[in-house]
């Protein structure tokens, strides 16, 4: 595969997962404040019935099975397509800023750019 075809796929995987990670986020929003001290099943049977939680479960189908396509392809190595998965660090801080309302510290901020220079450089020297 092409670097540019496996960066396509990487970053249609990492914005499955984030999409994922919001809609889990969001269905937590309707537990009652006391949800974490109840059982495991009590749990699942309240967020199964969540629109949210049930999107988040096919995105990470769809990711998951958009994974497996890339990772059958030629030339995509485990060990480069792994760690270019850390685009989804920043989709996910974009993502939550804007959807969650989650604030951006200077530290996460330069976090990302870091994590964004490790991509370039799997990319560019990988």
């Amino acid at each position: 595969m092409r670097r540019l075809s496996i960066m396509a796929v990487v970053l249609t995987v990492s914005g499955l997962l984030v999409l994922a990670q919001i809609l889990l986020k969001t269905s937590t929003s309707s537990l009652p404040k006391d949800e974490g001290a109840r059982s495991f099943v009590h749990l699942a049977a309240h967020l199964i019935r969540t629109p949210a939680f049930l999107g988040a479960l096919a995105a990470g189908a769809v990711a998951g099975i958009f994974w497996i396509a890339l990772l059958m392809g030629k030339g995509a190595d485990l060990s480069l397509v792994y760690p270019l998965l850390s685009v989804s660090y920043i989709f996910a801080m974009v993502a939550s800023h804007f959807f969650l309302g989650e604030q951006l510290s200077p530290g996460r901020i330069g976090g990302t750019i870091i994590i964004l220079a490790g991509v370039v450089v799997l990319l560019w020297k990988g």
